[in-house]
């Protein structure tokens, strides 16, 4: 249940496996004008990491069914936007962030 507005990258976690373990997305709200390739996996869920260049890209593209040069690399990091983030922890989870929310424009204010 988090507002995310404005932001460049919304999620950068670990790829779940190892000592990350299976991560918990529910009832999210997303900024739709922020949504393009916000979502980030990285291959440090274990030291050293078990991945080796591209081996992360490569199971994700796996994950996600698709070809290995269809799935966007930063770096060592592996950018989604908010359909292949679904789609992805379909995979690996109890379809975490299946029930987001996206709403165009949004802004939020924090008054303590």
């Amino acid at each position: 249940n988090n507002i995310f507005c404005g932001n460049d990258i919304i999620y950068d976690i670990n790829y779940p496996m190892l000592r990350s373990g299976e991560q918990r997305f529910l009832g999210n709200v997303y900024d739709k004008s922020a949504l393009q390739n916000t979502m980030k996996i990285n291959p440090t869920s274990d030291v050293p990491s078990p991945f080796e260049d591209s081996a992360l890209q490569k199971r994700v593209a796996f994950d996600l069914g698709v070809k290995t040069e269809e799935v966007t690399v930063d770096g060592k990091k592996v950018e989604m936007d908010l359909n292949e983030w679904q789609k992805f922890w379909q995979v690996h989870s109890m379809h975490y962030d299946s029930d987001a929310q996206v709403m165009k424009n949004i802004s939020a204010t924090y008054l303590p």
